[in-house]
């Protein structure tokens, strides 16, 4: 994209974040990585820098191998390379502001915007509106009804999706990269750190997603009006009958075990010296699983 005046960094960035956004609704294979290389690379310049590193067009090593040209809708390279550059329709503010109006809507993984007035709030999903309510887009073309496989992650088939439906299922396991965001506050060089850490993959016509994912999953389907079947694949444990809690569980101890045998995925948060541990413990006993603990280091392992 050619500017015909210049334009502020954040808006260029906006646009092709934007225009990378709808790609994805056609093809939502596309890796997240793709965030990593848009140039501009950042909305300001670093203090006493001298700006972005950027691989342009037509450089004369990487054209010797092919690279770096100018290509039609086919993917074949236009046989005059600086014709086709000299005839590329410059975009005024004006069309910018025009297209960033008609692009940047409420579904778009936007992390640059800086006005605070459009800045989601830390708490909020990118997803989520200013209002605070999650906006529903009506899709054409859904099916009646999907299967989700519930195995040692969510399984959904996605031949029949509509390419919109799958990237906003997609984006309920992307999440904004802290270590990047830290690192471009600091100045420092973001190279080979991801803007975003996307923990779904697709393989086999089947979109894969981890399960704490499985309410965001049934709330997009359910929007669409999609009847939703859970196909249970999962593998429900050996029964430990002997087992008993001997210990006596205060108020609140007896209340999270209560609220988390309700559910069968999810986390427990507490302060220190609630009584994780004991909670933990009574918990086992009422399901009487077969239950594998993790801890992070040796000393809790010793404790």
């Amino acid at each position: 994209m050619f500017f015909s005046h210049p334009v502020q960094a954040s808006d260029a960035r906006k646009l092709g974040n934007a225009l990378l956004n709808k790609t994805m609704e056609l093809y939502p294979s596309l890796s997240f990585d793709c965030f990593d290389r848009l140039f501009p690379n950042q909305d300001i310049m670093p203090e006493g820098g001298f700006g972005n590193l950027i691989a342009l067009p037509l450089q004369f090593s990487p054209r010797q191998l092919g690279n770096s040209i100018f290509i039609d809708k086919e993917g074949l390279p236009f046989n005059d390379q600086w014709a086709k550059l000299a005839s590329i329709e410059k975009l005024s503010p004006s069309r910018l502001s025009q297209h960033l109006t008609e692009l940047v809507d409420i579904s778009s993984t936007n992390d640059e915007t800086s006005s605070d007035d459009c800045k989601n709030k830390p708490w909020q999903r990118s997803a989520i509106s200013k209002s605070g309510q999650r906006e529903v887009i009506k899709v054409d073309n859904c099916p009646e009804k999907i299967s989700l496989v519930l195995a040692n992650q969510v399984y959904i088939p996605i031949s029949n999706l509509p390419g919109k439906i799958t990237s906003s299922l997609k984006r309920c396991a992307v999440f904004a990269n802290p270590e990047f965001f830290k690192r471009q506050a600091l100045r420092f060089s973001t190279i080979g750190t991801s803007r975003y850490i996307c923990a779904a993959h697709i393989e086999d016509n089947y979109l894969i997603l981890p399960r704490g994912c499985l309410p965001d999953i049934e709330n997009i389907l359910s929007q669409q009006n999609i009847s939703i079947e859970h196909d249970d694949k999962r593998f429900e444990g050996e029964l430990l009958s002997k087992i008993k809690f001997s210990g006596k569980l205060k108020s609140q101890q007896t209340k999270a075990v209560n609220a988390l045998l309700e559910k069968d995925n999810g986390v427990f948060v507490a302060s220190t010296g609630f009584g994780k541990t004991v909670t933990g413990l009574a918990l086992i006993a009422k399901r009487k699983t077969n239950t594998l603990i993790l801890v992070h280091n040796r000393q809790l392992a010793e404790q």
